[in-house]
């Protein structure tokens, strides 16, 4: 799976495919401008772009 970060094309390993995209934005990356407060995506504070609109990091998985 490829993504691409801050205008970078990344290649992210199978082993990482069911972390979480907050978890592997902030211990994979070391982008720890995301910020994890609720865990379930009622705050907002984890709010990243994808696909050009407004996704809550810890309720996406990274995978296929």
């Amino acid at each position: 799976m490829t993504i691409t970060v801050n205008h970078k094309r990344l290649q992210v390993p199978a082993s990482h495919h069911e972390m979480s995209l907050i978890d592997y934005l902030r211990e994979e990356l070391e982008l720890t401008g995301v910020k994890n407060s609720c865990g379930i995506g009622v705050c907002g504070a984890c709010t990243v772009l994808a696909d050009d609109r407004p996704v809550k990091a810890c309720r996406l998985q990274v995978k296929d």
